[in-house]
């Protein structure tokens, strides 16, 4: 799901993408390539040797979780571990739990690429980081289509800034993920598992409608 979405992603930009599982990666085509990580640690990639997370590491599953991320250098209010605590495959059976992902923009191994990781504890976890860079780069299409809309309507840039900042303070990403799914199940599923709480869900809701008021889904 993940290798789909960012697939979709990069399609919006012409730029569709060559699919390699990791072991079939050669030395050659990383360093001259803008490279995308989807899943777990890179341990089956050339670049297994190649530091690319300096504060992170992936820790292996155990008999009462799903695997862990290690914060190396946790910073005030950070956590030193973020693990699932449910046993893998039961996180299958189970209709919500939280999970944890890494999403990196590191540089290429040459001047010229650069290197995305978007790696989840486990599937669920990589798919919502998958999510959220899709949704992410959607919402910049949009906040540009806003700002050229907003200079046209009004003859000039006065009071744009107040209009973004509007526009900013209720967006995020994963309302463009959500809004280019289709009407259904499967706007309901993606709230049934981003969102624990009915206060959570509503105020996602509502910030959503503030946002699309302002025409914030444009592009």
């Amino acid at each position: 799901m993940g290798v789909f979405k960012v697939g979709q992603t990069l399609s919006l930009f012409n730029k569709p993408p060559r699919v390699k599982r990791g072991r079939l990666l050669t030395w050659d085509e990383a360093k001259d390539s803008s490279l995308v990580f989807i899943g777990g640690p890179l341990a089956e990639t050339p670049l297994r040797d190649v530091q690319m997370l300096r504060h992170f590491r992936f820790l292996q599953r155990s008999p009462d979780t799903s695997g862990a991320i290690a914060n190396l250098h946790p910073a005030a209010g950070e956590q030193a571990l973020y693990s699932v605590s449910t046993a893998y495959p039961e996180i299958h059976r189970k209709q919500s739990f939280t999970d944890y992902a890494i999403v990196a923009l590191r540089p290429g191994l040459s001047g010229h690429h650069s290197i995305l990781i978007l790696a989840g504890i486990t599937e669920f976890g990589t798919q919502g980081a998958a999510e959220f860079v899709k949704g992410g780069m959607l919402m910049n299409l949009s906040r540009a289509a806003n700002a050229r809309k907003f200079s046209t309507t009004h003859g000039n840039t006065q009071g744009l800034r107040m209009a973004d900042d509007r526009f900013t303070s209720n967006a995020d990403p994963l309302m463009y993920t959500y809004q280019n799914l289709p009407k259904g199940p499967a706007r309901t599923e993606f709230i049934q598992r981003h969102f624990k709480s009915a206060d959570d869900k509503n105020d996602f809701i509502r910030r959503k409608n503030v946002v699309e008021h302002y025409g914030g889904f444009e592009q």
